[in-house]
């Protein structure tokens, strides 16, 4: 037999194996690729709903530190007004009252002055802030007339869009406080479930 037999029976039975080992090569990566690609999907979609999580964890927590601390000052300012106004309390315990209505506004306002840093660091943008700070300056202002200590500089300050969003006038009115004072802190919630949070560190 020729030295050309060989060489065409040499290509005959090579040249369908190296086909088939350079396609299942060829093949082989491509099936490696998607795999890849998969699960980084899938690592990708984990990371996202641990992000959701971390985030609406943060969101519930603040709803309740904001309800918390608005809460506690505004009962101790409703016992308050109660024992004041219309039990006609004994000076001596109407005294003690107070003492304990004090405590309440002091520990309140520190409380609400950190959730608004928290507030503030948290948002993208500076809504939840100003309806929390509004809600705590109803409050205050509540909490001043309920002492007579209501000047008229306290209420300037605490007048106006940046502060209460109520005029000097409205802030007379203490029906009115406390009506805003409740659809603020309502407001406020509202924005902290809905508003864009920054990227959390992981």
């Amino acid at each position: 037999m020729s030295a050309e037999f060989w060489e065409k029976l040499l290509l005959a039975v090579v040249g369908p194996l190296v086909g088939a080992i350079v396609g299942t090569l060829i093949i082989g990566l491509f099936v490696a690729w998607i795999t890849r690609k998969a699960q980084e999907r899938r690592a990708d979609s984990l990371l996202q709903e641990e992000r959701t999580r971390a985030e609406n964890q943060l969101r519930f927590q603040l709803i309740r530190q904001m309800t918390e601390a608005a809460s506690a000052l505004y009962m101790a300012t409703q016992h308050f007004w109660r024992k004041k106004d219309v039990e006609n309390t004994a000076d001596s315990e109407l005294a003690e009252q107070r003492k304990e209505l004090d405590q309440h506004y002091r520990a309140c306002r520190i409380q609400g002055e950190v959730i608004e840093r928290q507030l503030e660091a948290y948002f993208l943008t500076a809504d939840a802030k100003a309806l929390w700070h509004a809600t705590m300056d109803l409050l205050t202002v509540r909490y001043f007339h309920l002492v007579g200590l209501t000047t008229e500089n306290l209420l300037q300050t605490n007048s106006g869009k940046d502060h209460t969003g109520l005029s000097v006038e409205q802030l007379r009115d203490q029906g009115l406080i406390l009506k805003t004072y409740r659809q603020k802190l309502t407001d406020s919630a509202q924005v902290v479930l809905k508003e864009r949070i920054r990227p959390l560190a992981n």
